[in-house]
């Protein structure tokens, strides 16, 4: 025989539910490795508010209502949607300061990390394009470990397995912890992340929250092309 729930489990079943829900959908990289040291920033600030995190390299469609809010990696436009930028995204070398990489020298002897584009773009910031910024010679017969994803990539560096030529943007928390120091040569220029809201809809409360979060956290992106510089 099935137990009559109470008044109190009943009041809390119904709090529970009317609870606020936001889903933002980015990138798997720009998920993990942005978005989820953050969270509890978010909680902190808004503890009323559930956020849900969509992680996939195939953009949800905001029209169908599979997210609220939608952070997009590109040059856009985004026609039909109110897009503001976040912020530009910059690339360079890391590697874990155990590795002893302070010169061109050193960076020939060990093995280069890097990911695949979803879409390959003559822009898309690759060794090739920061060797040539740098004035340096690539050499093909270098070792190379090459992955899929960004954030497996900043893992083989955290890992000292090679060098990665990753966004600065991605490894914030490695530089603060030292498991990843930004070496020496340029930087090249990624594209740029934006907060996408359907035009055509007024955000809920929660939804407007997550959205001035997310443009708050943004703005504090600024420094990191000087931070973890040797």
């Amino acid at each position: 025989m099935r137990r009559a729930v109470s008044g109190l489990s009943a009041t809390r079943l119904t709090r529970r539910s009317e609870r606020a829900q936001v889903t933002i959908s980015a990138t798997i990289a720009f998920t993990a490795r942005w978005l989820v040291p953050r969270v509890a920033n978010f909680q902190l600030l808004h503890p009323e508010v559930d956020l849900q995190l969509h992680a996939s390299d195939e953009p949800v469609d905001l029209r169908t209502g599979g997210a609220d809010l939608a952070i997009r990696y590109g040059t856009g436009p985004y026609p039909g949607f109110d897009a503001e930028l976040l912020f530009a995204d910059e690339f360079a070398p890391v590697a874990n300061p155990m590795l002893g990489v302070s010169s061109p020298a050193d960076l020939a002897r060990v093995p280069l990390i890097e990911f695949e584009w979803r879409r390959p773009n003559p822009h898309n910031p690759t060794w090739a394009s920061w060797f040539a910024a740098a004035g340096l010679a690539e050499s093909s017969g270098q070792a190379r470990l090459r992955f899929s994803d960004e954030s497996h990539a900043i893992q083989a560096a955290v890992a000292a397995q090679g060098v990665a030529l990753v966004s600065l943007a991605l490894v914030d928390d490695e530089f603060s912890a030292g498991r990843l120091v930004r070496l020496f040569g340029p930087t090249v220029p990624g594209y740029a992340h934006h907060l996408l809201r359907r035009a055509d809809s007024a955000s809920t409360p929660a939804a407007a929250a997550a959205a001035q979060w997310l443009l708050s956290e943004a703005r504090k992106v600024g420094r990191l092309a000087s931070t973890g510089a040797r």
